[in-house]
């Protein structure tokens, strides 16, 4: 009886370890994500397609300082959550400086507050691929972020990248 059992054994067992098939990707929420930036703290929606967010002025940080000012986490926390809670959403961010003391100056400033952020959002739960950050001595918001692409399970499926 076992001996005539075993073939069908055998079969079920490695019938049950052939995978089902590619994961079908779930597109990534843009509404719910916008929707969720509009309570962050501080922050000015530029843009829905892309999604694009600020931090415009002197709300994040003072001229010419490398870091947040007092309360800048109360700004920041919100951001990283959201980011964090989208795993598959990729972003662009720029982080500029403009103090008016020199180009190199400003560049170096606009580094100093890059790694600083990107450190932050680090400690914060933000893994590493999910925000690519740039530094800019230019005029702007010292903090700004779009949408890149959607992530999805098989990376498949992309939204509009910011020129």
């Amino acid at each position: 009886m076992i001996l005539r059992a075993a073939p069908l054994l055998l079969c079920l067992t490695l019938f049950a370890c052939v995978p089902a098939g590619p994961p079908v990707p779930i597109p990534l929420d843009v509404a719910a994500i916008s929707a969720a930036a509009t309570k962050l703290p501080g922050v000015r929606i530029d843009s829905v397609a892309p999604l694009s967010l600020s931090y415009p002025g002197e709300i994040l940080y003072a001229r010419g300082a490398a870091l947040p000012l007092p309360g800048g986490t109360a700004l920041l926390d919100p951001l990283a959550n959201l980011l964090a809670a989208h795993p598959r959403g990729r972003w662009q961010g720029t982080v500029r400086s403009a103090g008016g003391v020199s180009p190199d100056y400003d560049l170096a400033l606009a580094e100093k507050r890059r790694e600083l952020l990107e450190r932050y959002l680090r400690l914060r739960g933000v893994p590493a691929d999910l925000v690519t950050l740039a530094a800019v001595a230019d005029d702007g918001p010292p903090l700004e972020l779009w949408l890149q692409k959607d992530q999805g399970m098989n990376s498949a499926t992309s939204s509009a990248v910011k020129p």
